[in-house]
């Protein structure tokens, strides 16, 4: 390359390759491609380009580092801060020395149900402003990401290019701004002051993520973050839960129908499994930071505030010292003096457990992480009474007090008094008949309370007596179950996806879409990528193809393979040959079906009879 253009800021690299080609002179965007990265079948790609390295060999005379390239002129800064590091840095990794292929997948973007942008967008004051000051005016990144229908800079919407991403036959091509520019207004949506309040807000925020350099947060702690947040909001309960309608109910509200819509973050009333469910609760997978970005704000915070808290603070699960020890029997009891925590990870559920131990012996866990003050006063489980608690347990058993008062006094449940008195030999009794006594007792009260509520299902003889239900559950679980009302299994409310009749309809969509490739005037390989991108159900026919067995013979027969798709590129190019000049040269043929020198000479034949074919014809 005998020269480069300048980067201007917030310019996407793609914009910078268009004005290179441009300038460049190249007829063909191959070219230009080629003298860039070093290859003529790189794609264009527009927010996650490859072959970064390439590049950086080829620029003349230059001080730019492959990091300058993606931190300033790419979308990837954007999903930092919700991603893993170690991903982070492979994804960077390909940017710069691989292909590119799989970076939409590690992103999550692949399963996501945010759509991206299928045009390039711009804003008419940006380019006023860019043509005085530049002369020429370019594609800013932050105008491109998802969600972003307002210029931040301006506070005017963005408008929309003729430029259709969605096309296959625009994956080398090379569109500059200046030439790209609408001259005739089109339909704009009308949005109200509130809408446009939060389309502003969305469009701030993104570039705040553009150009500020966060690091990756962790998913849990961002959780316990946004859980407290709503707490102070009172959409959470006492006991830690989500009041999900209320939280729905506001949250749509607050952003009204118009701007979820645009940001393809609709929330269905009724739904357990939407995005808002997957953030609030365990994560266990990436959520487009667009949806961050709304809630967020909804939460009434900024990525900025937000970001800096985490990249400052260390994450304390269970706060910081000094923990109150919990034993009852000590007269420091409730009195914050525990000053170390052991903190291990629940095998099930992948929350903190938190285990205390105090001078007196006393030792509790509990799962964690805290997320109000009344949460260092719980106990999830005692590990050890220590001294100071058996010395109190021997000193109440000679009193006259009853076995309930014994065990409020002690912090503890009867049968635990029971049980730490045997093992310290201090009574001698036949604990065995007693629990036998207490269990007839308790099974008696079941069967009565079942006769009495015919027809009632065990989840509601439950609720009308938890007490023995849960009695009955830890010390005669099998009985209890041969003697409760059997489940009688309802189908869910929910919508039932009936998976043969979506099968036909897939089948003959997939049949229509197949005709129509072939039959097209452009020539165009016939695969499964193409057919679901056609279809705008490209993950439906990954994820459940062995559900639509219909549609898997229509696409096993239907799909070419590369060998097959040469073979139809060639017989169009002898037809299409013989009709325009009425001789057909065999070199002519290899070279308008684009055929390399490997698959001539697999073809050889195959191109000789089908010439030897239109002269017979």
């Amino acid at each position: 390359m005998l020269f480069f253009p300048k980067l201007y800021e917030d310019e996407l690299l793609y914009s910078v390759i268009a004005r290179y080609h441009q300038y460049s002179g190249n007829e063909n965007f191959k070219h230009s491609l080629n003298e860039s990265f070093g290859s003529s079948t790189i794609c264009s790609t527009l927010f996650f380009p490859s072959s970064i390295s390439n590049l950086i060999n080829n620029l003349p005379h230059h001080s730019l580092t492959s990091n300058e390239i993606i931190d300033n002129h790419t979308i990837l800064p954007y999903y930092k801060p919700w991603i893993p590091i170690n991903r982070y840095s492979t994804l960077i990794n390909k940017m710069v020395n691989g292909k590119g292929s799989d970076l939409y997948m590690l992103l999550g973007r692949t399963a996501s149900s945010v759509k991206s942008k299928q045009s390039l967008y711009y804003c008419e004051d940006c380019v006023k402003f860019e043509t005085r000051m530049y002369g020429e005016t370019y594609w800013h990144r932050t105008h491109q990401l998802d969600g972003v229908l307002v210029c931040h800079i301006h506070r005017k919407f963005l408008i929309k290019s003729k430029i259709d991403l969605s096309k296959r036959t625009n994956k080398h091509s090379l569109f500059t701004l200046d030439n790209s520019i609408e001259t005739n207004d089109s339909k704009k949506i009308v949005y109200s002051r509130d809408d446009f309040k939060h389309l502003l807000t969305v469009a701030e925020q993104s570039y705040t993520l553009l150009e500020s350099r966060f690091t990756a947060m962790i998913p849990e702690k961002l959780r316990v973050f946004y859980v407290s947040k709503l707490r102070e909001m009172e959409f959470v309960t006492l006991s830690g839960n989500i009041r999900w309608k209320k939280l729905i109910a506001s949250f749509t509200s607050y952003y009204g129908d118009n701007v979820l819509k645009e940001c393809n973050s609709n929330i269905s009333f009724g739904t357990e499994d939407t995005w808002l469910h997957k953030v609030l609760r365990k994560p266990r997978g990436s959520c487009h930071p667009l949806r961050h970005i709304l809630l967020i704000s909804f939460l009434g915070e900024t990525v900025e505030s937000l970001l800096k808290k985490f990249n400052t603070d260390t994450y304390n699960p269970f706060g910081v010292d000094p923990w109150p020890c919990l034993n009852k029997a000590a007269d420091h009891y409730k009195e914050s003096i525990i000053t170390t925590v052991k903190i291990t990870k629940d095998f099930k559920s992948s929350n903190p457990v938190g285990t205390f131990k105090c001078t007196c012996g006393f030792s509790y866990s509990r799962k964690g992480p805290d997320l109000v003050t009344e949460d260092r006063y719980r106990i999830g489980r005692i590990k050890e009474f220590g001294g100071v608690w058996r010395k109190k347990l021997k000193e109440i058993n000679e009193s006259d007090l009853s076995l309930r008062k014994k065990a409020e006094v002690l912090g503890v449940d009867p049968k635990t008094v029971i049980n730490q008195l045997l093992k310290d030999d201090l009574i001698n009794i036949n604990v065995e008949s007693i629990s036998n006594d207490k269990k007839q007792g308790q099974k008696q009260q079941w069967l009565k309370l079942i006769n009495e509520n015919t027809g009632l299902s065990i989840s509601e003889l439950r609720k009308s007596n938890s007490n023995l239900y849960m009695w009955l559950y830890r010390n005669d679980k099998e009985w209890l179950k041969e003697h409760s009302p059997k489940k009688i299994r309802i189908k869910s409310k929910g919508s039932i996806i009936d998976w043969e009749q979506r099968d036909i309809q897939i089948e003959e969509l997939a049949k229509s879409i197949v005709k129509d490739i072939l039959n097209e005037k452009k020539i165009q390989r016939v695969t499964k990528n193409e057919v679901g991108r056609r279809m705008g159900r490209i993950n439906l026919l990954y994820k459940n193809m062995h559900k639509l067995p219909k549609t898997k013979f229509i696409l096993e027969n239907g799909l070419e393979s590369i060998e097959e798709f040469q073979m139809r590129r060639i017989k169009n190019v002898v037809k299409k040959l013989m009709l325009n000049r009425g001789v057909v040269k065999e070199w002519e043929v290899i070279r308008e079906a684009g055929l390399k020198p490997k698959y001539a000479n697999i073809h050889k034949h195959f191109i000789k009879r089908g010439i030897f074919a239109s002269y017979k014809l």
